[in-house]
């Protein structure tokens, strides 16, 4: 059974989203997990690898896997969109009013 992922992004995904974006724009390709657990809160690659699948299924961004549905290495494309450009502000705000309880 698949487990459901929540349509709403915590403050660490959110982050982890814009570490993978400045990544890509600064080198013009994509961050390995373990690049990625070095510039991140997280503690391990799993946890990681369970972010970019959901930030995949979210349509944040676009992954290549391959047959056994593992990631291909600096395979992730960032999707630029309005909706998307949309859906992170209002992340943004939500995070911030938690935060401001």
């Amino acid at each position: 059974m698949k487990k459901k992922i929540k349509p709403m992004l915590n403050k660490k995904e959110y982050e982890l989203y814009f570490i993978i974006k400045d990544f890509i724009e600064i080198n013009h390709y994509s961050p390995t997990y373990r690049e990625l657990l070095d510039k991140s809160e997280y503690k391990s690659v799993s946890s990681i690898m369970t972010t970019i699948f959901k930030l995949a299924e979210l349509g944040f961004i676009e992954i290549a896997t391959n047959e056994e549905g593992n990631i291909i290495q600096r395979s992730i494309r960032i999707i630029y969109t309005k909706e998307n450009i949309e859906r992170l502000e209002e992340i943004k705000r939500k995070i911030e009013e938690r935060e401001n309880e």
